[in-house]
């Protein structure tokens, strides 16, 4: 009698569990697989041999602890629109340059497309993104601050590159005092000081070609034979670089260029400003594709290109 007692509370347990199970299901606690997969328990009276009674309830893991445990997200960076540059006189370096392109056509008539304008000749001190006028401000103070170190003089004593990307004039410095080093160290000092932080180390070159510049349907290299004559060739002169710019990587200032946003005289001076601030931000969501990045970059040089057209 005892025995029967015992088996029929062992199944009243198990067909209370089995609608606690149900009522976890309603309210999304447990999923409706796991709640068939208790019906045969409930059915048999219990739970399996040798195994401790445990409800689903038990089972599902809480809210919480799937909010804590689970892997977080890592915000995609943003979308780098400006950079920090010393601007590069082309008049000088325009034989060169053209040396350079005929080179580049003569192995593949497509490298005509990567060939870098002299109008865009420029010497990269650091990269940002300005998603706002706040960012602009911060970029604009970290200008001046940068702009305290003295004008660089440099040569361009042949030709390198990075790969079968990227071709580009070697930069040194002439003025015997590493003048080009500090300017490179002082802007970066005050681009991470004004929060845009992880900077790349200064490689001076000024870039001549570089494929990612075609849109094409196959892979562009820029082979070392087209150019190997040319690389021991130096420019002619000297330059004294003697103003630092913050430019756009998007549209050109109506001359071929990039368009200058500010502007700051190198030994000290005061911040020209050739943009107006909401103009120089952008949007920085990232597409996902390279193409819609193409597509985005194409409507905003319409855009631009109907502005100087009004």
């Amino acid at each position: 009698m005892l025995a029967a007692m015992a088996e029929e509370l062992k199944t009243s347990c198990a067909l209370y569990a089995y609608s606690a199970a149900a009522r976890s299901c309603s309210e999304g606690v447990v999923s409706a697989k796991a709640l068939r997969a208790e019906a045969p328990r409930a059915a048999a009276g219990g739970e399996s041999p040798g195994k401790p009674a445990k409800t689903l309830r038990d089972r599902a893991p809480s809210a919480e602890a799937a909010t804590t445990e689970g892997p977080a997200k890592k915000k995609p960076k943003p979308r780098l629109t400006h950079f920090f540059a010393l601007r590069v006189t082309p008049d000088a370096l325009r034989e060169m340059a053209g040396a350079v392109q005929t080179a580049l056509v003569e192995a593949d008539k497509d490298l005509a497309k990567c060939v870098i304008a002299p109008e865009k000749f420029h010497v990269t001190l650091g990269l940002l993104s300005l998603a706002d006028s706040d960012a602009r401000q911060r970029a604009e103070a970290a200008l001046v601050e940068a702009a305290a170190a003295p004008p660089p003089t440099v040569v361009f004593p042949g030709l390198d590159s990075f790969g079968d990307r990227v071709l580009f004039a070697k930069v040194e410095d002439a003025s015997g005092d590493g003048r080009l080093a500090a300017v490179a160290a002082a802007s970066k000092r005050a681009l991470e000081a004004h929060g845009f932080p992880n900077q790349p180390d200064f490689a001076p070159h000024m870039t001549l070609a570089k494929t990612s510049k075609a849109r094409t349907r196959r892979r562009l290299k820029i082979p070392k034979a087209a150019w190997a004559a040319l690389a021991d060739a130096p420019a002619a002169g000297t330059q004294t670089l003697g103003t630092i710019e913050l430019l756009s990587m998007v549209g050109d200032d109506g001359n071929g260029g990039y368009p200058v946003v500010a502007a700051a005289p190198l030994g000290g001076g005061e911040l020209v400003v050739t943009t107006p601030s909401d103009g120089a931000t952008v949007e920085v969501s990232a597409p996902r594709s390279k193409r819609a990045r193409w597509k985005r970059n194409a409507r905003a040089r319409r855009a631009a290109a109907s502005e100087k057209t009004v």
